[in-house]
């Protein structure tokens, strides 16, 4: 069975790392939202994320609607090159766009491509 955790992280934000998708992300759905809600400066570092499916981008998503709810931009460090690729296929793109900040990290299957 795949496992995902969001631990809090350095500077107030949180650190996800595990597999984030349909079988993990009920488990930190709850905490993951009231956590995000409560951060002063919300950021996410998905640099551990081992893999990434639809479900894992719904969450991202909600992520970002709770802090934009609270007034604040969530900050999207180390985000998986497949969740930008899910992403941008689902035409949600400009939903995460705002907050990317730290460098892409390819992993996985997905392919590296230099399209600009």
């Amino acid at each position: 069975m795949s496992t995902l955790s969001f631990d809090p992280a350095a500077g107030g934000g949180f650190a996800v790392a595990g597999h984030l998708g349909f079988d993990t992300v009920h488990g930190i759905w709850e905490t993951s939202r009231a956590a995000v809600a409560g951060a002063a400066n919300p950021q996410v570092d998905l640099g551990g994320v081992t893999d990434v499916d639809s479900a894992g981008l719904a969450l991202v998503i909600e992520w970002a609607g709770v802090a934009q709810a609270a007034g604040r931009r969530l900050e999207i460090l180390n985000p998986p090159r497949k969740l930008l690729d899910l992403a941008r296929i689902s035409e949600v793109e400009a939903l995460l766009a705002a907050g990317i900040g730290a460098g892409v990290q390819d992993s996985g299957s997905s392919s590296k491509s230099s399209s600009g």
